[in-house]
């Protein structure tokens, strides 16, 4: 009886991590919850994009693309579960998906955009400063976490954006955002994997 006690114990965890989502989940999508009843969706848009659809009250409320799954590149309000063509928002980089960089910790990421927003086009400095890779936690589910903050130039505001790049998942969302108008933060709370 023992034994069988011992190996269940052993067997447990690994059962535990099976069902946490991987990277390769991407394909069929990947749900996280907010604290607030909120969920986002990952999914594979392109080889190097992945989409976010992001849903309040189980409303579809906005799309964002995100290149190699964490700049964006495009952001988009939904009306009614359809496209608001007039909210969309482009971010033109100077180099495709494939070639931006990945997260390191303690490395800065500058690069001069072009944005097309509600019919203006005009040009911006990002830039991704990464702190030091730590853990984060979606329920059982355990994983690396790098915290990148995003700033642009020129704004007179000061935002600050901290993104949580999971780089076992090859995505990131948005943790904290602060601006004049005060912070928000998104407490992420489980993760699962779609069907």
């Amino acid at each position: 009886m023992f034994r069988f006690a011992l190996l269940v114990a052993c067997l447990a965890p690994a059962a535990a991590m099976a069902a946490c989502p991987t990277g390769d989940d991407l394909k069929t999508g990947i749900r996280f919850a907010t604290s607030g009843g909120d969920t986002e969706e990952f999914s594979r848009f392109t080889e190097d994009t992945v989409a976010s659809h992001y849903y309040v009250g189980g409303v579809l409320d906005s799309r964002v693309l995100l290149a190699r799954g964490l700049y964006l590149s495009e952001y988009l309000v939904m009306k009614d579960g359809q496209p608001d063509l007039e909210t969309r928002s482009t971010y033109a980089f100077p180099m495709a998906p494939g070639d931006m960089p990945l997260p390191a910790p303690g490395g800065v990421f500058s690069v001069n955009i072009t944005v097309k927003d509600a019919g203006a086009l005009y040009g911006e400095t990002d830039i991704y400063t990464s702190g030091q890779e730590t853990q984060v936690r979606f329920g059982s589910c355990a994983y690396r976490m790098i915290p990148v903050e995003f700033r642009f130039e020129p704004d007179e505001t000061n935002s600050v954006e901290l993104l949580h790049w999971l780089p076992d998942l090859g995505l990131s969302y948005l943790a904290k955002s602060t601006s004049p108008d005060g912070n928000d933060t998104y407490s992420y709370i489980s993760i699962e994997a779609m069907e």
